[in-house]
């Protein structure tokens, strides 16, 4: 509502406007008095917006309601209650105060440094000059101009294009001028920030931060995870809500061990000791002696070891106990791996005590270390090849008596020295003549011919027919060649069938069997085994048949080799129609070596018929209660599994025991290793022999199943067997 009544408000007094503190940065005042002489007198008082509570105008004249269409606000009222005049209070909220047109300036700007610039120039160009305020001839002689600032707001700068005067009281600026006219002025101003972190004083909760502090929206130091500690004093800032923290913002950890206490099961861990995710000393070798405190981190699974982790060593030696072989080693004594003195020859006497320390390997020596010459011919035993020579006899450097023609007599008992080479002779050194026919042995080639008999230049009586009869014993002596004939020189027909071997093709016919002209017994099915013996003469042709003319069945299991699939079915074993033994569950792997019968089928399993991506759990593996001793039960369980493993040498498993959380976790641990022991044990001595089988308790640290539950808690009590390299 803008009233279009024209005429002239003449004000020769205080226009005073005052403003209660706005309610944020955006909630300010742009505050202006223009007065024009361009054909036409306006006053213009204008705000954007404040949110103050109440807005009041001061006059020294009376203005009557009439005239209020100068005035726009919202809501407005007036109060004459004081001497020095009426005052014009109008209510939050947006208004304007004109006549007798309306002021279009351009809307409130923000610098980049963050204060609120305002002026009078509102865009327009007209001809006689600057925007301002003009003197009306006649009426208008002075003009003072109040601005109140809100209390957290402060003045930046301030300029008039007039002279005039400025007066800055406490948080009010009042520009004074007379006789003015084309006047324009600016004022400058921005919330507070005392301590100059970018957050305003009325927002800030924080208001002496240090300078170029990074703070946050409420001005205070950032405390990312909201620890408590702010982020530039906490060397742990991503510590998760609700966690207790120490002074630099980090989870106390009291034994230095890297593991917080909240999480830490051994919170007193010797400092610099290398510890678990639970924060207790690593037991690498798990012989009971943490590592931090273990002189021989290293010691085989089970050996028994003393206070320092190590193997004990009676006799002070360095070989642990369980290899050496001599544990009562006098002490200083150098020693061998096994823990006994050396005896660098290996001759069974010790250096300290041999008196010959480089006797060759195997030679026998005296108790003092040094070679024996039993027949004191000056060549030791370990280098006599001929140790029981006479005494006095020449020898040469093997201990041997001479032998000029090499026949295995020595010159001085040979007859006949100079016997060719490889010739066999008699104890004069003379060849043999066994049969006396006048060839020697080594060119008789029958050193048997009876005596008298005349013989050939190779020591053999004549044979004709070359049958191999001699001619004088010879009774058929025109045998053809190359047949075979009795002592009588005649073809022989050995089983008497009346067809000769030579024609025979059955030479081992029984006495007074019927055979054909091929010497042959009849042989109906032609299985191989004769009519008279054949328990089965009706087999189907080309089949493999035994002794007693019936089909094979090698493994026993009543279907015959030519239709069994699976021919080495165990006796006793259930089959098929086929001759195999049942899959049930179709895995491939048989019923008697499935560790795993009850496969869901399309699994891939391994050679135990187990699914080959999770561990084997021994169902029914059990112990009494706190105890490592195996169940009746169990070891029918484990026999079984045993069976399985023995065909698959190649396995290398880990027998994994593990507890349900009930009780202490390091108790649990002790226990579970205790079980998978006994179980490992167990195994072996059924002929279990894999690649690799080791033993590992992992107590109450892997659950399958909740712990808040009798059903969950059983569960998590299993042994089970680990594929190594999973």
């Amino acid at each position: 509502m803008h009233s279009t009544q024209r005429g002239l408000l003449a004000i020769n007094a205080l226009l005073l406007l005052a403003a209660v503190p706005a309610a944020d940065a955006d909630s300010v005042g742009e505050f202006l008095v223009f007065l024009q002489d361009d054909g036409e007198h306006y006053l213009i008082q204008r705000a954007l917006r404040s949110d103050a509570r109440e807005h009041r105008l001061h006059v020294d004249k009376s203005l009557s309601l009439d005239r209020l269409g100068y005035i726009d606000p919202d809501a407005f009222r007036w109060d004459d209650s004081g001497a020095d005049g009426n005052v014009l209070i109008f209510a939050q909220g947006d208004f304007t105060v004109m006549y007798p047109g309306r002021f279009d300036a351009a809307e409130l700007a923000r610098e980049d440094d963050g204060t609120f610039a305002f002026s009078s120039w509102d865009g327009r160009v007209r001809d006689d000059g600057h925007f301002g305020l003009w003197h009306e001839p006649g009426g208008f002689t002075r003009f003072n101009y109040a601005w109140i600032l809100p209390a957290h707001f402060e003045v930046i700068d301030y300029a008039s294009n007039r002279d005039g005067k400025w007066v800055e009281r406490g948080n009010t600026l009042t520009f004074f001028a007379s006789d003015v006219n084309d006047l324009t002025f600016t004022i400058r101003y921005r919330e507070r920030d005392g301590d100059g972190d970018g957050v305003p004083d009325r927002s800030d909760q924080c208001p002496d931060t240090a300078h170029d502090q990074p703070v946050n929206g409420q001005g205070c130091d950032p405390d990312s995870d909201g620890d408590g500690v702010y982020d530039r004093d906490d060397q742990c800032a991503g510590t998760a809500r609700g966690l207790a923290v120490d002074a630099i913002g980090c989870e106390p950890d009291r034994d230095h061990d890297g593991v917080p206490d909240a999480r830490d099961l051994c919170g007193r861990s010797p400092t610099g000791s290398a510890v678990d995710a639970s924060g207790c000393t690593v037991d690498s070798d798990s012989d009971g002696i943490g590592d931090y405190d273990d002189r021989c981190p290293g010691t085989p699974t089970g050996l028994f070891v003393d206070r320092s982790g190590c193997e004990p060593d009676p006799d002070g030696d360095g070989v642990p106990l369980s290899v050496d072989r001599c544990p009562d080693t006098q002490a200083g004594q150098a020693v061998g791996t096994d823990g006994c003195e050396v005896d660098s020859d290996g001759d069974g006497v010790i250096d300290r005590e041999d008196r010959c320390p480089q006797s060759a390997e195997g030679a026998a020596v005296d108790r003092g270390g040094c070679e024996i010459d039993c027949d004191a011919d000056g060549v030791a035993n370990s280098l006599d090849r001929c140790p029981g020579t006479p005494s006095g006899r020449s020898v040469d450097e093997t201990g041997c008596e001479p032998d000029s023609d090499a026949d295995g007599v020595v010159d001085a008992l040979d007859r006949c020295a100079e016997t060719p080479r490889d010739r066999v002779v008699d104890d004069k050194g003379c060849e043999y003549d066994a049969d006396g026919d006048g060839v020697v042995d080594a060119l008789d080639r029958c050193p048997d011919t009876p005596s008298a008999r005349r013989v050939d230049d190779g020591g053999c009586e004549p044979d004709a027919d070359n049958d191999g009869v001699v001619d004088v014993l010879d009774l058929c002596p025109d045998t053809p060649a190359n047949r075979s004939v009795n002592a009588g020189g005649c073809e022989v027909d050995a089983d008497s069938d009346g067809v000769v071997d030579a024609l025979d093709l059955c030479p081992g016919t029984p006495r007074d069997r019927s055979v054909n002209e091929g010497g042959c017994e009849p042989d109906a099915d032609a299985d191989g085994v004769v009519d008279l013996l054949d328990l089965c003469p009706d087999t189907p042709a080309n089949r493999t048949v035994n002794a007693g003319g019936c089909e094979y069945d090698a493994d026993g299991d009543g279907i015959a080799d030519d239709l069994d699939a699976c021919l080495d079915t165990a006796p006793g074993a259930r089959i098929d129609g086929v001759g195999c033994e049942p899959d049930d569950d179709g895995d491939g792997v048989k019923n008697a070596a499935d560790l795993c019968a009850a496969t869901v089928r399309g699994v891939r399993v391994d050679a135990t018929g187990c699914d080959s991506g999770k561990p084997i759990r021994l169902d029914g593996v059990g112990f009494p209660t706190g105890s490592d001793r195996l169940t009746d039960a169990s070891r029918g369980v484990l026999d079984r599994v045993a069976g399985s493993l023995r065909r698959h040498p190649e396995l290398a498993l880990e027998v994994a025991g593990h507890t349900d959380a009930q009780g202490d976790a390091a108790s649990n641990l002790d226990l579970s290793q205790r079980r998978a022991n006994r179980v490992m044990r167990y195994l072996l001595a059924r002929g279990v022999e894999l690649k690799l089988l080791v033993a590992k308790g992992y107590g109450e640290e892997k659950p399958v199943a909740g712990n808040d539950t009798d059903q969950g808690r059983a569960m998590n009590r299993r042994v089970e067997l680990r594929r190594l390299g999973d």
